[in-house]
């Protein structure tokens, strides 16, 4: 570390990439050599983590970031991840959109990162399906969304659903004890 910024080298900054986007694209400097291609107008949501993950798996690559503050984000509901439902999020950004970086950089990954991705998708399509089920009783829905997840990979499906369950009560907890708070001081 070096006045608060911190050098990464590619493996590094592959498996912390292939966990989520980390870095919003208003906060990265890039070379342009590495966006010669520019944004992919098949992405959805995660045009900037495909861009980035794009960029790191071309070849060696070198980082730093720091945790100082220096820039302010202008939060505004034209941005298309801000204040969009879980479910969106979902199909947009963990089921399609990951598809498409699995299919695409697959060639270039190594087994564990690639296996990284494949579970954040398996556990999303059951997400998905547990929504399809409660919120809006798609029996059929649900089912293709969990044989689809099955179909990757059974055991990471299984080992998901409880994993799904149990954070669903823990955001049902905690919007409950959220309102009550918020009851008590009014």
């Amino acid at each position: 570390m070096k006045n608060g910024w911190v050098d990464l080298e590619s493996e590094d900054l592959r498996t912390i990439y292939v966990q989520g986007c980390p870095s919003p694209s208003s906060s990265v400097v890039i070379k342009r050599e590495l966006i010669q291609g520019g944004w992919n107008n098949d992405i959805r949501i995660g045009d900037d983590w495909y861009l980035y993950l794009s960029a790191l798996y071309s070849g060696e690559r070198t980082a730093a970031f720091t945790l100082k503050r220096l820039w302010k984000k202008h939060a505004g509901f034209s941005n298309v991840y801000d204040g969009r439902k879980r479910k969106e999020i979902l199909e947009h950004l963990y089921i399609a959109d990951l598809e498409k970086i699995m299919r695409d950089l697959k060639p270039r990954m190594n087994n564990s990162q690639y296996k990284a991705l494949q579970n954040k998708h398996v556990y999303s399509l059951v997400e998905l399906a547990k929504h399809n089920l409660i919120r809006e009783f798609n029996i059929i829905k649900t089912a293709r969304l969990l044989l689809k997840s099955c179909y990757l990979d059974f055991m990471q499906t299984l080992k998901s659903i409880p994993q799904v369950i149990r954070f669903g009560m823990q955001r049902v907890r905690d919007e409950k004890a959220s309102k009550a708070g918020k009851a008590v001081s009014q």
